[in-house]
């Protein structure tokens, strides 16, 4: 068993529980849905590494079901809300007049959760038409979503992480480039009579933005492919629609090539 694994996920949740609470956290929606959707993740792959430590026995498939259409939905989830702080930090270091009245209150809100949660869930109905498998199991990884094995799967199950990660590294460049226009303590000006962050909060900001649509960039390419590889190449592609509820063991999680397929 990788104690690590369980370890360090429970660790990094009562960690993000904490930042939970911290007033840049909590007064920020993006932020709040970056926070939350990683305490689900890690508490998934703390469960996972838990029940699947040197086994690959199927033991929970309603949990597999949940938990893998989650770690799913958080690529999506995780490059939304990246994208969505990403935005903000670009209006603010921009000259725009920034309107506080309900109605554009009330449109951010929406934004907010098109794309923290509602997108993520659209992205999740996708796969429904790419998916192979019910889903897979990896020996001390536990379950993950099955990819039909096809350039056109991996393709379109990548696109709109890419899109949302592609905007978010946009805005991100224009609010760099607005930043060394200016001296700091002229860009701290600006940021006071637009914002209340300072001028380290902000930059703070938009590192940890950037290094998380960086992350969710790299990872869910990694991910998307590996679980296409899982996959055994079908024949005829109408077999995919009638293979939905068989479960992929990968007996050996470095190995890929090494499972048997057991159906429930």
């Amino acid at each position: 068993m990788f104690v690590g694994l369980p370890v360090t996920s429970f660790c990094f949740v009562a960690v993000l529980a904490v930042l939970a609470f911290c007033r840049p956290v909590k007064s920020n929606a993006a932020l709040i849905a970056l926070v939350l959707w990683s305490v689900f993740c890690n508490i998934i792959h703390g469960v996972d590494a838990i029940l699947w430590a040197d086994n690959t026995n199927i033991h929970t498939p309603v949990w597999c079901d949940i938990s893998s259409r989650t770690l799913l939905a958080s690529h999506i989830a995780f490059a939304g809300a990246s994208l969505r702080i990403a935005l903000d930090l670009e209006d603010v270091s921009s000259s725009r007049v920034i309107s506080e009245d309900k109605y554009t209150k009330r449109v951010r809100r929406i934004f907010n959760t098109l794309l923290c949660f509602l997108v993520p869930m659209l992205y999740v109905i996708l796969h429904l038409f790419f998916q192979y498998h019910r889903f897979d199991i990896v020996q001390n990884f536990g379950c993950y979503a099955s990819v039909r094995p096809s350039a056109l799967s991996f393709v379109v199950m990548i696109i709109p992480a890419l899109i949302l990660c592609a905007i978010s590294f946009v805005a991100s460049g224009f609010t760099v480039h607005r930043i060394y226009r200016s001296t700091p303590s002229e860009f701290a000006e600006h940021l006071s009579s637009r914002s209340s962050l300072t001028f380290f909060s902000f930059w703070c900001r938009l590192t940890t933005t950037t290094l998380v649509t960086l992350a969710t960039l790299i990872t869910s390419i990694v991910t998307i492919a590996a679980q296409a590889s899982y996959a055994i190449p079908q024949n005829d592609s109408q077999d995919t629609y009638h293979r939905v509820f068989p479960i992929t063991v990968v007996k050996d999680s470095r190995s890929a090539q090494a499972f048997k397929e057991e159906s429930f």
